[in-house]
């Protein structure tokens, strides 16, 4: 996966998942572990990330579905569900998330048009 990114010279992507995703393992499973319901968006995006970097593609997606759920205008939890979806090989969904995309924040949308369309 980051070889891939590397390839793709997107390597300030590649840093931000690496310094954003390492913190995330033991946040999401001490929090996944609890009993209470999670309504933080917070959680779920670094969920995403979590499942995301262990290559739990499906789950990932439904975490960012979550924090989207929680926080509509989640600009960089739209960013990086259209990123596994393109991941996944899914180019129809990654682009329903650009629509949306590109009203909340224009620079991921277009870094993310860029990924669907290389």
């Amino acid at each position: 996966m980051i070889a891939h990114l590397l390839k793709e010279k997107s390597v300030p992507l590649v840093l931000f998942f690496l310094i954003c995703s390492i913190p995330s393992f033991a946040f999401a499973e001490e929090r996944k572990t609890s009993n209470k319901e999670v309504k933080d968006a917070d959680y779920y995006f670094m969920l995403g990330l979590t499942y995301k970097t262990t290559d739990k593609y499906q789950e990932s997606a439904d975490a960012y579905k979550q924090a989207i759920g929680i926080k509509p205008d989640y600009a960089q939890a739209h960013f990086n569900l259209g990123l596994v979806y393109i991941i996944m090989d899914d180019k129809g969904s990654a682009l329903d998330v650009y629509k949306i995309l590109k009203d909340l924040d224009e620079y991921l949308a277009n870094l993310l048009f860029d990924k669907i369309y290389p």
